[in-house]
């Protein structure tokens, strides 16, 4: 790599950490330094400046400026411009190929010379020698005179990014303008967005392949397909964390509710085992009926019900764990619902019945069950409890399996 057409702009003066500080030439005037290519800037935030290290150059970038003055009583004797910088990777050649390596980690000594890089190497920094099949453009450099900033779209995806301005300053455009860049430029790609303030759905409104579905009711003029989250699509986990069950009294309630509820039906209020005469099972411990709840009860727990072929009202849950909290047969073998045992339960029960009555809940759950969509039955998948991790196990129609 030619350095010889490149005059140093500073010298290391201190290592502080992983941090670089480089005290710039006296004769150095502004944030521009000369080499053979040119001009570039080396003194402001986000500036590359190279150090010897080698067969390679390793490359910093600016991340601080400070002005530092010996001063005596009567005047300034020798001010110093120092700025700090972080090592980002080196560069080298490969096969002839100028490269950059951001995985390779190295300091400068103590007293190295610092220079400014060639227009080649700052490119070489911001596409980082991405073959052409994986490579996307992400925009131009502002600090390198229009350099094009190349990622890996591989790497890109990966991992988090994060995108960060001020007010206005364009981070919905930027990150609306690389979707529709990656749909452009990859056939085969799918990106999910959930736009919570509405900002993208105007932005990509005409791309092709794009479709727009809105979460909950909202406002008639909104476009896009609507639709909510049905209640049992939580799952197990995501009910568990909605409804936040204590775990000895409330979660075992919680258990046996969400096995049986392909088992039962719903008016809206009450529930009952498929193909029984009435709505036995209800959640408010009161005293009549608990004759016909326990054999209600007995019969979901005996796995003696046939399948209901839709999904009850999201009460129905309510009604189970009331009911396995407070059902039991008292001292002469009689069915009866009792209160104190409905009271460990209730907090349960109550929390249920707020969401249902929520309207900002119902705007964006349904709440009112239904029919199973695509091919299968009812289904819904368990989670990792401390009883089944060492298990994975479903309920379904058809085979429906007890937890132990």
């Amino acid at each position: 790599m030619t350095i010889i057409d490149r005059p140093s702009i500073g010298v290391v003066t201190e290592l502080v950490g992983t941090d670089i500080v480089l005290t710039l030439e006296s004769r150095l005037r502004g944030h521009i330094a000369s080499h053979g290519s040119g001009l570039a800037s080396v003194a402001s935030p986000g500036d590359l400046i190279g150090f010897h290290g080698g067969t390679r150059t390793i490359v910093a970038v600016v991340v601080g400026l400070r002005f530092d003055e010996d001063r005596t009583v009567e005047r300034v004797v020798s001010p110093r411009q120092e700025i700090t910088l972080s090592p980002i990777g080196t560069l080298g050649r490969r096969g002839g190929v100028l490269a950059f390596d951001h995985a390779g980690y190295h300091l400068p000594p103590l007293g190295s010379a610092g220079f400014a890089l060639h227009d080649e190497e700052i490119e070489a920094v911001y596409s980082r020698s991405i073959p052409g099949g994986r490579r996307i453009t992400l925009g131009d450099s502002a600090r390198s005179g229009g350099v094009k900033v190349n990622a890996d779209i591989n790497v890109l995806l990966a991992r988090h990014l994060a995108v960060l301005g001020g007010t206005g300053e364009g981070k919905t455009n930027f990150v609306a303008g690389l979707i529709q860049r990656i749909l452009g430029e990859f056939a085969q790609a799918r990106v999910v967005i959930f736009d919570v303030n509405g900002e993208y759905a105007a932005a990509l409104t005409g791309t092709e392949g794009t479709k727009v579905s809105v979460l909950g009711s909202g406002p008639d003029d909104a476009a896009g397909e609507r639709f909510k989250i049905p209640y049992y699509a939580l799952n197990r986990p995501g009910l568990t964390s909605t409804l936040l069950p204590s775990e000895r009294t409330q979660m075992p309630a919680l258990r046996f509710a969400i096995e049986s509820l392909a088992f039962v039906e719903s008016d809206g209020r009450h529930a009952r085992p498929v193909g029984s005469s009435g709505y036995p099972l209800v959640d408010d411990c009161r005293e009549d009926g608990a004759k016909d709840g326990m054999s209600a009860l007995e019969r979901l727990r005996n796995d003696t019900v046939p399948a209901a072929t839709q999904w009850p009202h999201m009460r129905a849950l309510g009604c189970l764990i009331a009911e396995w909290g407070c059902l039991s047969k008292n001292g002469k073998g009689a069915a009866e619902r009792n209160a104190w045992r409905y009271g460990n339960v209730q907090p349960l029960v109550n929390r249920i019945r707020g969401l249902c009555e929520d309207p900002q809940f119902r705007d964006v759950v349904d709440i009112e069950g239904g029919m199973p969509t695509g091919n299968g039955g009812l289904d819904i998948p368990t989670c990792q409890t401390r009883e089944c991790r060492d298990r994975s196990w479903r309920i379904n129609v058809g085979e429906r399996r007890k937890s132990t």
